[in-house]
């Protein structure tokens, strides 16, 4: 099995970092290495994915509520 690593410096642990960026009003999480901080990667912190599926529960709780 292949590890993840670090171009810089070789390491195998990563991290993931919220930060915001020059010139926007939004944040974004960045994959980092946990020992030089090289970035390697960079997605949405909103999580859409994760956002919908909490809102499909909650919509799901009100549902049951209504139809009791």
């Amino acid at each position: 099995m292949a590890w993840s690593t670090c171009p810089k410096c070789n390491s195998h642990n990563f991290e993931m970092v919220e930060k915001s960026m020059a010139g926007t009003n939004f944040n974004l999480s960045f994959v980092q290495c946990l020992v030089c901080g090289t970035v390697v990667g960079v997605t949405d912190c909103n999580n859409f994915n994760n956002r919908l599926n909490e809102l499909e529960k909650k919509l799901s709780s009100l549902s049951g509520k209504v139809n009791s």
